[in-house]
């Protein structure tokens, strides 16, 4: 983790937290996603942990994120992917409740 800069907190969810950070070695940004082993190990999620990664890993899409590392400290697994500062697909849907038949399509095609 000491080649990232942590920027600021951009979402948490039930067993993990997503950093905005910085590369240091070429300052791209991306989106970091630190899970937390022992809360993996407690609640048996390893295996869906494990499927996450070996499907972010090995999808190629222009529609979904790239994750560009993976990696893991004594207490965290660390998944780093693209930034996408507009959010996600389901936060436009939740948004605008309905997305027309065009945003459809762009999406979809």
């Amino acid at each position: 983790m000491d080649n990232f800069e942590i920027i600021k907190l951009i979402g948490s969810g039930g067993f993990s937290k997503v950093f905005l950070c910085r590369f240091k070695k070429d300052g791209n940004f991306y989106a970091m996603k630190v899970i937390d082993k022992e809360v993996i190990i407690k609640n048996k999620k390893k295996n869906i942990i494990m499927n996450e990664r070996n499907i972010m890993k090995s999808i190629n899409h222009p529609f979904l994120i790239d994750m560009k590392f993976a990696f893991e400290t004594h207490k965290f697994l660390i998944f780093v992917v693209e930034y996408c500062p507009g959010g996600e697909l389901f936060g436009l849907i939740k948004k605008y409740k309905r997305i027309s038949e065009e945003i459809s399509r762009f999406y979809i095609i």
